[in-house]
């Protein structure tokens, strides 16, 4: 169990706090949301220290446990703790893609030397093995859990004064993306909806996939977004981020030639580009050259 704390549940806004991510084992934010006949949980975690972290800070601030769960989506850092909730009788919200994606690893051997087969394959980065180590050091221990309600269309959760909403997304980084929306308390969880995948081996985005992601995401008009691998930031800060690399993939378009954007869009600023601008072009020139 961590310790320290900077790894403590903080209050965003109202009745929405979160454990904050750690980078030490990649341990994704969780988060909580409050009403007067209910609280959620979003994200299972990594596993039971992860979960022992989160509901240590419940009882510190003498908050209701929750007594359901969303998943935002079906990455084994957001999932792995989603067995030992299960037992203490949490009800587990996420999409039907989720549900097949969870089956899929619970056919999976989570033993250390399967751990190991996984990197192999290239199913499995080596340094997610290491943390799934670290984290969950007994294999009996590295358990998938299941769903109890599955999410279609955008759905409505009624936490006693307090509307969730629960939305899917069209996310570059999964296809079974579920964002929490609360309005109440201006408060967006994206999970990783934001980042990309790999096409082929490659990292990066596919161009009209991005930017219509951008827009819907701007358009949920909250104050607060919380990304799972990041400090939460506000909608400046979102928009910071993410409408330059918007305007990066409007200026790609269909293009695939990294090399040619990269001096043509230096062309466009009147500059040299710094190393994260010519990244994130080659992130979408990159997944354009495959002809996916």
């Amino acid at each position: 169990m961590i310790t320290d704390e900077s790894r403590r549940l903080r209050c965003l806004n109202g009745g929405v706090w979160y454990l904050p991510q750690d980078e030490r084992t990649d341990r994704p934010v969780l988060g909580y949301v409050r009403g007067t006949e209910g609280a959620l949980m979003v994200d299972a975690g990594m596993g039971p220290g992860h979960v022992a972290d989160f509901f240590e800070g419940i009882r510190k601030h003498v908050l209701p446990s929750p007594d359901r769960v969303v998943l935002t989506h079906w990455h084994w850092d957001h999932v792995l703790g989603l067995d030992d909730l299960s037992r203490c009788g949490l009800k587990a919200y996420g999409r039907g893609e989720t549900d097949r994606e969870l089956e899929g690893l619970r056919g999976k051997d989570w033993s250390d030397s399967g751990l190991d087969a996984m990197v192999r394959a290239g199913d499995l980065p080596a340094f997610s093995r290491d943390c799934i180590r670290r984290e969950i050091p007994e294999a009996a221990q590295r358990k998938i859990g299941g769903l109890d309600i599955l999410v279609g269309d955008e759905r409505s959760l009624d936490l006693g004064g307090l509307e969730v909403s629960l939305v899917p997304l069209d996310s570059p980084h999964t296809d079974d993306s579920l964002a929490v929306v609360v309005p109440e308390y201006g408060v967006t969880f994206l999970g990783d909806a934001i980042y990309g995948r790999r096409y082929r081996g490659v990292y990066g985005y596919r161009v009209e996939q991005f930017i219509a992601m951008v827009h819907r995401l701007l358009g949920f008009g909250t104050d607060w977004y919380v990304i799972s691998h990041m400090d939460p930031l506000s909608r400046q800060g979102l928009e910071e981020l993410l409408l330059p690399m918007a305007e990066m993939a409007e200026f790609v378009g269909d293009r695939g030639d990294a090399e040619g954007c990269a001096e043509e869009y230096a062309g466009k600023l009147g500059r040299g580009l710094t190393e994260d601008e010519v990244q994130t072009l080659g992130f979408f020139t990159q997944v354009n050259a495959l002809e996916l």
